[in-house]
């Protein structure tokens, strides 16, 4: 599009049909900033569906308003107007946000099966609902019986939860092992089986920089913050001190919160 397209495609809606959206009509009674770009997106996201003359549009929610724009756009175009289908949003393992890797807050399709059943165990007992409904395909007899704190621990039910999830990506053999390995590690304090040996240059390490080259951090802020917060213990001794240094003798082992964990060696 050129800019004058871009003008033209400004003239077909109005600032009033713009607050509408939740978000512009909620910071309008704030009194807070709303950008020009902002009103634009909207139209752009729109327009799509009158370039590919779209049938149906499927998005989250948070897309709604978005989506409808396309319908409004796709009409003034004589175009027949889009079906527009939203799912809700899956919350995140904080249990606030949208599920997002910006946000930290995510489990990946890609995560190892120990990793991906550990984050699903941490997630805040209110979530369990909407997690069997949206990603698990067990019957609605299964999850009420499993949602029941009368019939069935919360600890018990995230259990099954994890497994069903894992099973989607891997296999059951996988969701049972990892299930057992979660059982081992946090249940009876042993440490994980295959726990790795982290090798570092020298045996008195800065924490900050040790977890970066053990790669439990990617950054010093990152490392500090982790530290600051106390979830970070190198031989059984809890850091908060980030200008801390530690002396490796053997293979003292290193734990960033409940699933970040390796020995830590001296390369020789």
């Amino acid at each position: 599009l050129s800019f004058a397209d871009i003008l033209r495609l400004t003239g077909k809606v109005t600032v009033q049909q713009m607050l509408h959206r939740d978000s512009f009509k909620q910071r309008m009674k704030n009194q807070a900033e709303i950008a020009v770009s902002e009103f634009i997106y909207p139209l752009m996201q729109g327009y799509d569906s009158v370039v590919v003359q779209a049938d149906v549009e499927l998005g989250g929610t948070d897309q709604t308003f978005n989506n409808f724009m396309g319908r409004q756009l796709q009409e003034k175009d004589g175009q027949e107007k889009q079906v527009v289908m939203v799912l809700p949003l899956l919350v995140g393992l904080d249990g606030c946000e949208k599920m997002s890797k910006s946000k930290s807050n995510y489990v990946g399709v890609t995560d190892e099966p120990n990793e991906m059943f550990g984050k699903l165990m941490s997630i805040p007992d209110t979530l369990m609902p909407d997690y069997f409904r949206l990603l698990t395909d067990l019957s609605k007899q299964r999850i009420s019986s499993l949602l029941d704190v009368e019939r069935t621990h919360p600890r018990e039910a995230k259990d099954v939860l994890a497994q069903a999830i894992i099973e989607t990506f891997y296999d059951r053999q996988e969701a049972n092992a990892a299930s057992r390995e979660f059982r081992s590690r946090f249940s009876d304090h042993q440490l994980p089986s295959d726990i790795e040996t982290k090798l570092i240059g020298d045996e008195i390490v800065g924490v900050i920089a040790l977890l970066r080259k053990v790669g439990f951090a990617t950054s010093n802020s990152e490392a500090r913050r982790l530290i600051v917060q106390g979830s970070v213990t190198f031989d059984d001794q809890k850091i908060t001190n980030p200008n801390m240094s530690v002396q490796v003798k053997g293979q003292p082992v290193l734990k960033v919160g409940k699933r970040r964990v390796c020995k830590v060696s001296v390369a020789e």
